[in-house]
């Protein structure tokens, strides 16, 4: 049984709610939509590349974790959230040596639609 959150209760995610959908583009320009993860174990992970907490999570927590999760059978899949632009994030993204990630980056900066 799963739970459908209210749009007009709620201003944000909630713990045992369903995701609102959205869509955007990937840093390859593919389009992708929160509803092509419907079924799967799905990490939604919101971060910029200039907050320090947020980076620092990705780097010394997510990465390893999705990692080990995956390192025999791949089951988490993992929706970073870039709240950024793609020159931001590439930029990172090659800075910090984290260009052999097996999940996929939504920029926020690029988002083409919020479905309700």
């Amino acid at each position: 049984m799963s739970k459908n959150a209210n749009s007009r209760s709620i201003s944000s995610t909630q713990k045992g709610y369903l995701a609102p959908l959205f869509a955007g583009m990937t840093l390859n320009q593919d389009s992708i939509k929160l509803s092509d993860y419907r079924g799967s174990y799905t990490l939604l992970y919101f971060w910029n590349s200039t907050c320090g907490a947020s980076t620092f999570r990705l780097e010394e927590t997510i990465v390893p974790l999705v990692n080990k999760i995956n390192s025999s059978q791949p089951r988490l899949k993992v929706l970073g959230v870039a709240l950024d632009f793609p020159e931001a994030v590439s930029s990172y993204i090659k800075q910090k040596k984290l260009t052999g990630l097996k999940w996929l980056l939504l920029l926020i900066a690029l988002l083409k639609s919020y479905i309700k």
